[in-house]
């Protein structure tokens, strides 16, 4: 059994609404070709990746995650692994979205050819989320199902629960921790801290193609801010993205 992706949809969103010029690059999509192999694993010849059928059925930390992939024995393979956030990302189908107007469309933003334990779920990637004032504690996820947030209605200021990332986002979390202590969110659009996340293992069908590599963790430069730059610094020193304005 084979499935491909279609042609990537407009979000439903506000800001993407009359927007003629986004259409080429949001009907560009990468041609994937993915075979039941009726072992509990799909491939994915487009890619050369073997996946995990089903997901680890319950949420966990990233080195729970990283230790439950590698420890995996499916289908008489036992060099599985946690994918990274590109390895993730190729297997995100973008026409689908748990809030999707069309009933037909309405899921998780995947195959439906995978199985999934929640239809709302996040899932881990082996990538370390090189940024913040401390660096190396959090990691890249991506969100299958809602990417919600906490953000303050204009009036009010109260914080409402929404979708502001949208199905297939990619963001990230603290590798562990107690999701308590995020009670409100984290950042400007007060992303939702789970740190429990599911997982899917992954593995390279041809085993002599993969080629490990040290990442570089040497901390960047620090480079102080120019004259006329009125930005306000965020707590930890950083400055805000985006150019400075008078």
């Amino acid at each position: 059994m084979t499935s491909k992706a279609r042609p990537a949809l407009l979000n439903d969103c506000r800001r993407c609404k009359d927007r003629t010029d986004l259409l080429p690059l949001l009907y560009a999509s990468t041609e994937r070709a993915f075979v039941d192999n009726k072992d509990r694993t799909i491939s994915d010849l487009a890619t050369g990746l073997m996946w995990a059928k089903a997901d680890s059925a319950k949420a966990m930390n990233w080195q729970q995650a990283l230790a439950y992939c590698e420890g995996l024995k499916l289908a008489g393979r036992d060099d599985w692994r946690l994918p990274n956030a590109k390895e993730l990302h190729s297997i995100v189908d973008y026409t689908r979205a748990p809030d999707a107007r069309s009933r037909a469309a309405r899921g998780a933003a995947i195959d439906p050819i995978f199985t999934l334990t929640s239809t709302e779920s996040w899932f881990w990637s082996s990538t370390t989320h090189l940024d913040g004032p401390q660096l190396g504690r959090r990691a890249v996820y991506i969100a299958f199902g809602r990417a919600w947030g906490f953000m303050p209605e204009r009036r009010t200021g109260v914080r409402r629960k929404l979708n502001v990332h949208g199905a297939g986002a990619q963001r990230s979390d603290p590798k562990s921790g107690d999701p308590a202590d995020w009670a409100g969110g984290h950042g400007p659009q007060g992303d939702e801290i789970r740190i429990f996340n599911y997982a899917r293992a992954v593995r390279n069908i041809d085993p002599g193609a993969v080629k490990r590599v040290r990442p570089d963790t040497t901390p960047l430069p620090h480079k102080p801010p120019q004259r006329g730059d009125r930005r306000r610094r965020q707590p930890g020193g950083a400055l805000p993205r985006g150019p400075a304005r008078d």
